[in-house]
């Protein structure tokens, strides 16, 4: 835990450390904040993939790991996915089960502890993993990643009323295609930092993707900032 007021690292001691049943260690995962708990879902345990959900209770004084059994589909075992939370909700999309890069969504629903899949009824089913997610109204922006292949630098949006996709045209430098970057939505803008290539070269630029003042933000143009 790092404390915003003092720049304190303090590790946490779950108050249930002996008991047997606590999250593998793992990688790949995704964690989201809902309430005061964070919840982690998926990852690799370093010989398989993992589709188990965990709720760590934030109390400094007695953090506690519990396990969720939720009802419903669950998402099959996955690496390399993204977690969004959008009201009482997560949404689970894309990652890599190590042969096959999924286009699935799957949505979470933190009060009814339920996984229900999201059927995408028409256009194309678009497989991402090492991408970022990010929930404007009710757009789901996805941008770079790979889809099994290579890296891209493409930015679509999933509808999550009409539950279709759209690939979005941006003006400005766009950012160079990457994976296993890191992108926010702050200040009507989407900032994107980091990743990394096909090349398995590393970036430290950062990029502005400006958003209009209507719907969902509708997209104007985008800055292109290098790390100095």
């Amino acid at each position: 835990m790092l404390s915003a007021q003092t720049y304190n690292w303090t590790c946490l001691i779950p108050s249930n450390r002996s008991d047997p049943n606590l999250p593998v260690p793992r990688r790949a995962h995704t964690s989201v904040l809902f309430d005061s708990g964070m919840y982690i879902f998926g990852g690799g345990s370093g010989t398989s993939g993992l589709n188990d959900l965990w709720r760590l209770e934030l109390s400094p004084q007695a953090p506690r790991w519990t396990q969720l059994f939720p009802t419903g589909r669950k998402p099959e075992p996955r690496v390399y996915h993204t977690a969004t939370v959008v009201r009482d909700v997560m949404i689970i999309y894309g990652g890599l089960d190590g042969k096959q890069c999924f286009s699935n969504i799957y949505l979470y629903n933190f009060h009814a502890n339920t996984f229900t899949e999201v059927i995408v009824p028409l256009g194309p089913r678009l497989c991402r993993i090492s991408h970022t997610t990010t929930c404007i109204g009710s757009q789901l922006f996805v941008f770079g990643g790979s889809d099994g292949t290579v890296f891209n630098n493409e930015l679509w949006s999933f509808d999550l009323m009409s539950k279709t996709w759209s690939k979005e045209r941006c003006s400005g430098k766009r950012p160079s295609a990457r994976g296993y970057h890191a992108s926010v939505f702050y200040d009507a803008r989407l900032w994107v930092f980091g990743g990394m290539d096909t090349l398995w070269e590393g970036f430290s630029d950062v990029n502005v993707l400006e958003f209009g003042g209507s719907g969902y933000l509708g997209s104007v143009y985008v800055d292109h900032i290098r790390a100095q």
